[in-house]
């Protein structure tokens, strides 16, 4: 708790977004302002309903990695969203640029978490498979808008460890099949405090796969289509394997073939839309500073991260965190009266 009374942080607020960051306050406002032109593009291209929230949904995100360990957040992640109070994103966003200066991790990052909120927000009671949760998250944060156009799947975008078979590409994971990758559930993909090299890359492996075969199906409108009609076919009950053949017809073995073709032979083209310029223009209007004292960011930091479970935190955590922070409670407190 130490680590995040030191820092200088700026609160900034939109209509739909209140974000938290230690990054000065011009980054901060470009963040902001790239989250609420995205997010409509997020609503607008998944066809979800127009949110209306309860709350605005919150991000914290701080500069480094050693701030990032001091939230609370597991060994070699850079991004993580809870889905409670309406969605909190914590992330990194130390190599963040605006959506019109180029290639972005540190945008990816954000731009991910932000689809999954977006999706928990609109989805009532049937999930989407995880590999489509993941593989959308990834396809959409490669948002650039370039030359007049928002521009999706820009490979050299997504992250180093994009899976590829081919030896040219990035790192290269245990290869993973597409039985296994559609009939994955969420809780193998659990994290939390103790997190092994292994299962981090095979998370890591998981999210780069999930991402080559939505490419792979959004490339076409035929197989944009298939992709849509599988999705409906699982929302309505039909099994994994039924879903799988109404929608893409074959075998397993055989969609692996069409996909890691379409990776190794370097296919993987992006997909452009017109950018919306009116909106863009009117899209700084509502930015609001917060002025906060430095005692009221570390109650709302304290807030934020007591969402997570204990389970998530590791044993002795919370009790750690809550004894620190009363301490600097008393003391901040002080200063503020």
């Amino acid at each position: 708790m130490k680590k995040l009374a030191a820092e200088h942080w700026v609160l900034l607020e939109s209509e739909k977004f209140s974000v938290l960051s230690n990054a000065d306050l011009a980054q901060t406002t470009t963040i902001i302002n790239d989250l609420d032109y995205f997010s409509q593009f997020v609503i607008t291209t998944l066809n979800l309903s127009p949110v209306r929230l309860k709350r605005k949904i919150t991000l914290v995100l701080v500069t480094d990695d050693k701030l990032f360990r001091a939230l609370g957040m597991p060994k070699n992640y850079v991004g993580i969203f809870i889905e409670r109070e309406g969605g909190v994103v914590f992330a990194r966003v130390d190599k963040f640029r605006s959506v019109d200066n180029g290639r972005s991790s540190g945008r990816l990052i954000v731009f991910h978490e932000l689809v999954h909120v977006l999706m928990r927000l609109n989805q009532q009671s049937k999930p989407s498979p995880v590999w489509y949760n993941e593989g959308i998250a990834e396809y959409l944060g490669t948002y650039q808008q370039k030359n007049g156009a928002v521009i999706i799947g820009d490979i050299a975008a997504l992250r180093d460890g994009f899976y590829s078979q081919s030896p040219r590409g990035g790192q290269r994971y245990k290869g993973v099949d597409s039985e296994s990758l559609f009939k994955l559930t969420q809780q193998e993909l659990t994290i939390g405090a103790k997190v092994s090299p292994s299962h981090t890359a095979f998370v890591d492996g998981i999210y780069a796969r999930s991402a080559a075969v939505v490419h792979y199906l959004d490339a076409t409108p035929e197989r944009r289509k298939a992709m849509h009609r599988y999705l409906s076919l699982i929302h309505e009950g039909v099994s994994i394997d039924n879903a799988f053949e109404q929608a893409f017809g074959g075998t397993y073995r055989a969609f692996d073939q069409r996909v890691n073709h379409y990776v190794r032979k370097r296919k993987m083209g992006v997909r452009t839309f017109p950018l919306d310029v009116e909106a863009m223009a009117k899209k700084e209007k509502t930015i609001t500073v917060v002025e906060l004292s430095q005692w009221q960011t570390m109650v709302l930091l304290h807030a934020k991260i007591s969402l997570f479970s204990d389970t998530f935190l590791g044993a002795g955590v919370r009790e750690k965190m809550d004894a620190n922070f009363e301490r600097l409670f008393s003391e901040l407190a002080a200063d503020d009266l």
